[in-house]
């Protein structure tokens, strides 16, 4: 088991046009088997506290490991990159 930290990112555009990414919440998962299982714990923590859908909120998600060990793990959210992920799917219920 380990800990992640998942942020959801809102894309923007910058007064001269330019995009970000601006951090709308960063959700610690601990106890989680894999960044699969941070993003899913941490879609529904997001849901509950702002009593809908986090898509609506943001655009994607972003795990990463707390233990920079765990960071060059293979194993990835939604089959994403292993440090990123965007636009993860929805957790099943």
């Amino acid at each position: 088991m380990a800990t992640y930290h998942v942020s959801f990112f809102k894309n923007l555009l910058s007064s001269d046009g330019h995009p970000f990414k601006c951090l709308q919440r960063r959700i610690d998962v601990s106890e989680a088997e894999s960044r699969a299982q941070a993003a899913a714990s941490a879609s529904r923590a997001f849901e509950v506290l702002y009593g809908s859908p986090w898509e609506l909120h943001a655009d994607s998600i972003e795990v990463i490991a707390a233990d920079p060990a765990i960071s060059s793990a293979p194993a990835a959210a939604g089959g994403r990159p292993p440090v990123r992920s965007a636009h993860a799917p929805r957790p099943s219920s």
